[in-house]
């Protein structure tokens, strides 16, 4: 129901992805329910601007019709929205959430069109140190008492052993960590 009422769409949940019939591609919501590419289809009419999925692999089109470009991107461009920003593989909660904080600070803070600021905060996530990290996020939690709490929760996640390999590492600069969000559109 709220899909009518906003321009912009994040959905931060798991996904899935049927590649012989990509209208069952879905998102799986709260309580078991699940949001399908048809429903997509079926309940968005007007143009919005952007919708964010935040779930494993449902960037990925269909393979049974394989002239024909099937799945959560193109079904949500042919219900209305400008452009859709997608995983083509299962991704890193921990990576997701770094690279997603610095795509909204590129794309609402610094007033970037979508698609440059996902390539901003891919390259940010691929070329910064762990320190760099920290920091950024330390001087977010300063700055802003609204989002203190997801900044502190990224401090935290940059302080932990298993991502911090040293504060001069680069931990996610493997193309596994920044590569997989896809932005899809105009």
């Amino acid at each position: 129901d709220l899909l009518s009422r906003h321009d912009v769409i994040h959905f931060s949940c798991h996904g899935t992805c049927d590649f012989y019939d990509p209208l069952k591609n879905c998102l799986k919501l709260a309580v078991g329910s699940e949001f399908t590419v048809r429903d997509a289809i079926d309940a968005i009419k007007r143009q919005r601007r952007l919708a964010i999925l935040s779930a494993c692999s449902v960037g990925i089109p269909g393979s049974a019709i394989p002239d024909e470009v099937v799945g959560f991107p193109g079904s949500l461009l042919e219900a209305g929205f400008q452009g859709v920003i997608a995983p083509l593989w299962p991704v890193s909660a921990k990576a997701t959430l770094l690279l997603l904080t610095r795509f909204y600070d590129c794309w609402r803070g610094d007033r970037l069109d979508p698609r440059i600021a996902l390539r901003n905060a891919q390259k940010w996530l691929r070329d910064t140190t762990n320190a760099e990290k920290r920091n950024y996020f330390a001087r977010i939690s300063a700055e802003s008492d609204k989002r203190s709490t997801l900044a502190k929760r990224l401090v935290s996640i940059m302080d932990e052993p298993i991502q911090l390999q040293g504060p001069h590492s680069r931990s996610f600069s493997a193309p596994f960590w920044w590569a997989a969000f896809q932005y899809v559109g105009v």
